[in-house]
């Protein structure tokens, strides 16, 4: 029966891969956008140099962009403007290499998810409605569009998917046998280098890092962990990592621009905000003294800002999430004449909510997760409920530092923090689906032996 099951699910990612693969059009189409550009310039350095780190754009789409440069330059045919207007895909000499390798990142990764999240479950029915979901959220246009788009979502997006698949094997593997082995050494080495480019793409992915490690050294609290001594290391491990991100980010030019937008639509509008940071020694605005302050002190001042500031913080952050929530189709180009892209749009609109809502119905489901835990004395929740809060507090912090570290494209920067929001919630609803399904099982197991003892003393007396 297990075999069957897994050939069910099996069935179920080949015809999601066979559905991305052909219902797309060709893998090679793209377009670019405004930022694409500055991808482009950004990889003309030496990948082997600490430079491939300190330029405009991170070290992953600089390395992307590098390899994949033609002879002759790459050639932009499909510019869109976004919101100003769509146009059609197109192959363009050298972005068409990287649009394959998007698309095939974000097939692997997908259909990775699909089968390590579907083989810890129980029910088999459960097991082949959440691949079929999982395969559907992934490859409708609300995600697999932005495979032909030329910028960092979609590596964004794949590789933290591939990460949080290789985190939920390694989570349960842990759980059932916390010594370590081979298998176990090969999957951490692959976590260590998904993330190494998956936080080299956006610079606020470095932030999850920090949860890891905390969530990482949490588990000796339990019992089970406390003799898994690899857990230290691997916490060290990704420490570094935070560390090698963090200054890369500020070594790079790109901060200051986003907090200039921030400080553009934020602050210097509102004269309260003005003098509250005119108060602690900001120069006026323009003037040389000012740009000194800003490149020295700014970040640090208005960190102080939002913390002294915790009603403006938290209405901006809701506020925003919400905006965040409200669109999830990428305004890039369009392809309607695919046959099957209405079908798509309509499947994927189910799929990826548009309301902000979403984020406290994720809280109130994974709270009813940890009570299973706490309350319940369900040990193995704990993969489940570790795994799950890692993601949703690294989707938290990211779309955060998105919120308040840049202003401008709010919607394309929130999309991998708002996309694992949408996943968590349906991953939540199978796992408790599943949870609750053993329970009732195992009543109506308890429950057998004691009906049957009751029908063989009715059998004894009508027989008396």
């Amino acid at each position: 029966m297990k075999k069957i099951n897994q050939g069910l699910v099996l069935a179920v990612i080949t015809i999601g891969i066979f559905i991305r693969m052909t219902a797309y059009d060709d893998l090679r189409l793209s377009v670019a956008n405004a930022d694409t550009p500055t991808y482009v310039k950004s990889s003309e350095v030496n990948l082997l140099s600490w430079e491939a780190f300190r330029t405009y754009r991170p070290f992953t789409t600089n390395m992307v962009y590098k390899i994949f440069t033609p002879g002759n330059g790459y050639r932009y045919r499909a510019i869109s403007e976004g919101e100003a207007g769509t146009v059609k895909r197109k192959i363009d000499r050298g972005f068409d290499d990287i649009a394959v390798l998007q698309s095939t990142i974000s097939i692997i990764a997908w259909a990775c998810l699909a089968w390590i999240f579907t083989s810890q479950l129980q029910n088999s029915v459960i097991r082949v409605a959440s691949a079929g979901i999982i395969m559907l959220f992934g490859f409708t246009p609300q995600i697999a569009d932005w495979d032909s788009v030329l910028g960092a979502e979609s590596l964004s997006i794949s590789l933290f998917v591939i990460a949080f698949a290789i985190l939920l094997w390694l989570s349960f593997a842990f759980y059932n046998q916390p010594e370590l082995t081979t298998n176990k050494m090969a999957g951490f080495a692959l976590l260590y280098v998904v993330l190494f480019f998956w936080i080299f793409v956006r610079d606020v992915n470095a932030y999850s890092l920090l949860i890891l490690v905390v969530l990482l050294l949490g588990l000796y609290i339990f019992p089970r962990f406390r003799k898994a001594k690899f857990l230290l290391l691997a916490s060290l491990v990704v420490l570094a990592l935070f560390i090698v991100g963090e200054i890369s980010a500020r070594q790079r030019p790109l901060w200051k621009l986003a907090l200039e937008h921030v400080w553009g639509s934020d602050i210097l509008p509102f004269p309260a905000n003005v003098r509250y940071f005119s108060e602690r020694g900001m120069p006026e605005y323009g003037t040389p003294e000012y740009s000194q302050w800003f490149n020295e002190r700014a970040r640090s001042t208005y960190l102080q800002f939002l913390l002294v500031h915790p009603a403006y913080t938290t209405f901006k952050f809701f506020r925003d999430v919400d905006v965040a929530f409200a669109i999830n189709l990428q305004p890039y180009f369009k392809a309607s004449e695919l046959p099957a892209r209405p079908l798509l749009i309509m499947a994927g609109n189910y799929l990826h909510s548009k309301s902000g809502t979403v984020f406290f119905i994720i809280i109130f489901l994974l709270l009813i997760l940890w009570s299973f835990v706490l309350f319940q004395n369900k040990r193995n929740v704990i993969p489940w409920a570790w795994i799950i809060t890692w993601a949703f507090l690294t989707a938290t912090a990211t779309i955060f530092f998105t919120i308040f570290g840049d202003t401008y494209g709010l919607v394309r920067h929130t999309l991998s923090s708002t996309m694992t929001f949408r996943l968590l919630m349906w991953m939540l609803l199978f796992i408790i689906a599943d949870i609750a399904w053993l329970r009732v099982e195992k009543q109506a197991h308890l429950a057998a032996p004691s009906l049957a003892q009751d029908g063989s003393g009715t059998g004894e007396r009508s027989a008396e």
